[in-house]
């Protein structure tokens, strides 16, 4: 029985950072990667990268 309520629960889990990976974009239109806000570099480990797609900013990652 414990079995089964912890495989429910990480699924419950799983899904629900899923969808809330599918709802965060940034919802920042452009026409050029110079639209998008510049990139950020957080404790020189890892850097997000704006680029322009399908005229809309997308968020990279990138390990250095």
């Amino acid at each position: 029985m414990a079995k089964n309520t912890k495989f429910v629960y990480a699924i419950v889990l799983f899904f629900s950072l899923f969808l809330l990976s599918i709802e965060a974009n940034t919802g920042l239109r452009c026409e050029i990667d110079e639209d998008c806000p510049r990139d950020v570099t957080i404790l020189e480990k890892l850097s997000y990268i704006y680029k322009c797609f399908d005229k809309e900013c997308i968020v990279f990652t990138e390990a250095p």
